[in-house]
Parts: C-alpha cells; sequence; structure tokens
C-alpha cells in the first residue's frame, strides 16, 4: 500500500525538458515571476523529471513566492518543506509499516543511492551487515511500493520521500 501515490503508474517516458522548461517558464511567466532555466533545469532534476512531482514542486515554488519575484534555487527549500508538510503523513505511514532494518536500507539508498546495494560500500554506509538482510529489505519495499527497480538501480517512487528522509535525518 502506497498511501502518497495511489493511482496506477503510466510510464509514458521522459519529457523532452527543453520543451518543459519552456512551457514552465511561461506559466510562471503569466503569475509575473521570473524564473532561470538553471532553476528549472534543478527543478526537473529533483523531481527526476515525473511530471506530477515536477508540477507538485512548481506548485511549491509558485506557493512560496510572490509577483514579481524571481523564482531561483534559493527558493527551494521553503519549497520543499511545504511539500513535505502536505506529504509528511503519507511518509509517515510508510514508516510504520516498515522494520528498523528496512529503514536502515532506505535510508542507505537515500544517502548512498540504489545502483549497488549489496556492495560491501553499501553495507558499511547503511549499517547492515549482511547482503541478504539488504536483499530482503529492497523486496519488501518495493512490495509495498516504496520504490522500484529501474535499469538495474533502486528508485524511490516519490522522491520528495527521499528528500524527507534525509532532511529529517533519518
Amino acid at each position: 500500500m502506497n498511501p502518497f501515490k495511489s493511482a496506477i503508474a503510466v510510464d509514458v517516458g521522459s519529457l523532452d525538458p527543453t520543451v518543459f522548461s519552456a512551457f514552465l517558464k511561461e506559466k510562471f511567466g503569466k503569475g509575473r515571476r521570473k524564473v532561470t532555466d538553471e532553476t528549472l533545469a534543478e527543478v526537473i532534476a529533483t523531481a527526476e523529471s515525473v511530471p506530477g512531482d515536477v508540477q507538485a514542486l512548481c506548485g511549491a515554488l509558485w506557493d512560496t513566492s510572490a509577483p514579481g519575484d524571481t523564482v531561483a534555487k534559493a527558493c527551494f527549500p521553503k519549497a520543499l518543506e511545504l511539500v513535505f508538510s502536505r506529504e509528511s503523513k503519507g511518509y509517515e505511514a510508510v514508516l510504520v509499516q516498515i522494520t528498523g532494518q528496512q529503514l536502515k536500507c532506505l535510508t542507505g539508498l537515500a544517502r548512498l543511492g540504489g545502483k549497488s546495494p549489496l556492495s560491501t560500500a553499501f553495507l558499511e554506509g547503511a549499517g547492515i551487515p549482511l547482503p541478504a538482510s539488504v536483499k530482503k529489505a529492497l523486496n519488501r519495499l518495493v512490495q509495498l511500493k516504496v520504490i522500484y527497480r529501474h535499469q538495474g538501480e533502486y528508485k524511490f517512487i516519490n522522491p520528495f520521500f527521499k528528500l524527507w528522509l534525509l532532511w529529517k535525518n533519518y
């Protein structure tokens, strides 16, 4: 059960970042807000090119700015705090469902990435002694739809959940 993304995912592939940025820049402009290409690239990277997550972050940037403002990377902390406040109940619901070992694995993925979760570096960084424990935790987190595996790498379904874990210092 995934309380913060309950719709069925449909993979539509990545949007062209140039076209997407132009669209977003136009929308910010209509609200008399300036936004740089660099900021929009950072928005898309932070949201891992997921259109709905890009929209959520842009919405938070919009809500934490005013007409006449220049939206820049310096605005991200306030906007992310808004996203976290809106989503924290769902994040906390996930934490209630997982064991301490699964939380260590999840925070290891947030800090170290998901390319080599069975490596010695990951095991040491996550504080998990056995690869079998990581494998079991990964399977459970996939089952709970907190993470997924794509092209050999484990990723968070919700990139903001990953950032929230880091922000909360889990």
